[in-house]
């Protein structure tokens, strides 16, 4: 079920990327997946958050502006997760997810407060 739900959210990324089309990361569906694979009690899974983050980042790019707020709320939530946790899974920093300049940038700026 949950690699079912990753590959479903990568599919979408990879179209978006590939397309530029945005309905495939704004629809309702692409939503649903995401809260299904972050569901409380799944813990915590580097790849199915990566995946969330990056879904949510686009989903942000692709908002008129003031819109997205809670999308870019989730965004810092999930990458903040996935830059804590990757070096206990992915020792190789060179091998470890990229997380978007910016929101890296953000993150940096809460650690140094």
């Amino acid at each position: 079920m949950r690699d079912r739900l990753v590959e479903a959210v990568m599919d979408r990324l990879r179209r978006h990327v590939d397309t530029g089309d945005t309905g495939v990361i704004l629809s309702q569906d692409a939503l649903l997946e995401v809260h299904e694979l972050l569901a409380p009690g799944t813990g915590f899974d580097l790849v199915a958050s990566y995946a969330a983050g990056s879904l949510h980042w686009l989903r942000y790019k692709a908002l008129p502006p003031g819109g997205g707020g809670e999308d870019l709320a989730a965004t810092l939530r999930l990458f903040a997760a996935v830059e804590a946790a990757a070096p206990r899974f992915i020792p190789d920093p060179d091998q470890r997810p990229k997380t978007p300049e910016p929101i890296r940038l953000i993150l940096e700026c809460r650690d140094d407060e």
